[in-house]
């Protein structure tokens, strides 16, 4: 029985001064920005996620929120820089070495291509053409409608069927219930998209969960971005993110023998212990 393995991975916010950071950012006319201790974590979480991955994947989804975007709301206050150029230059040098693992594969035709699926995030934080230009750049899966930067990532392993998107349901309390939620709605629309996913992937909630039962997962994403300024104002105790991605498991042929046919491993890392004052 054959096993393909994936890492899906969201929320870097690359951009921002809390979001994942390479050492130096090129900035416009020369300048270079280097990361805050808090970055500085966060680029050491990142080297240990890829020491722990296979050297070989088969896929890589990014789930969205790759970028931090110009932050409207906040003039761009938390910013490293506004540019979304910039911001996704950084983010291209962050994941290269995770791009570089996914194995390369033939078409019928003799080109090669890579299983590469970018979903696209929030609109504050994405705008749709600039991480459209993104997707194309790090070779991602064109869909026939010539996108390859999605709503939705849906993919399939022989009879293994993922579906991945970035804003899902969430909540604080019973936070299964959210994620059992998904399930029934796909299971409703099974006869629509003709089939049923036996793994719902989610993002935006900066936080890990899972949720499942006989022949059906789902797991909401970790994020790389610490907790942000705006987030211990409005729940410092609540939203505190988890740090990290997750490695998928399909077992190819497993579900016609009646067995499990996706497992997946968290790889998490604990936030930095808030600063405490001595009196």
């Amino acid at each position: 029985m054959k096993t393909q393995y994936g890492f899906v991975v969201s929320d870097l916010h690359v951009g921002s001064y809390y979001g994942l950071c390479p050492p130096i950012v090129q900035l416009p006319k020369g300048g270079i920005y280097r990361p805050n201790p808090g970055q500085k974590y966060l680029w050491t979480v990142w080297k240990r996620i890829l020491r722990r991955l296979p050297d070989k994947l088969d896929f890589v989804i990014f789930n969205g929120d790759l970028i931090d975007g110009g932050q409207w709301k906040e003039g761009g206050r938390g910013l490293i820089i506004t540019s979304t150029k910039y911001q996704r230059d950084a983010c291209k040098e962050v994941i290269h070495p995770l791009l570089d693992r996914v194995r390369w594969r033939r078409k019928k035709d003799g080109t090669r291509w890579k299983a590469i699926h970018v979903a696209r995030g929030t609109r504050y934080h994405e705008d749709k053409d600039d991480m459209e230009e993104f997707a194309e750049d790090i070779g991602a899966v064109f869909g026939r409608d010539g996108i390859a930067c999605r709503p939705v990532v849906r993919v399939r392993a022989k009879d293994v069927y993922v579906d991945a998107w970035h804003k899902i349901s969430g909540a604080w309390i019973y936070t299964t219930t959210a994620l059992q939620r998904e399930h029934r709605f796909d299971k409703e629309a099974a006869e629509k998209k003709g089939y049923s996913a036996d793994l719902i992937i989610g993002g935006h909630n900066h936080t890990y969960n899972c949720a499942g039962g006989w022949g059906w997962s789902c797991v909401t994403l970790p994020s790389m971005e610490v907790q942000t300024d705006w987030a211990e104002e409005k729940r410092p105790n609540l939203w505190i993110p988890d740090l990290g991605g997750v490695l998928i498991q399909l077992h190819l042929g497993a579900k016609a023998k009646g067995l499990q046919c996706v497992d997946w491993e968290p790889i998490i890392y604990p936030h930095p212990l808030p600063e405490v004052f001595d009196l």
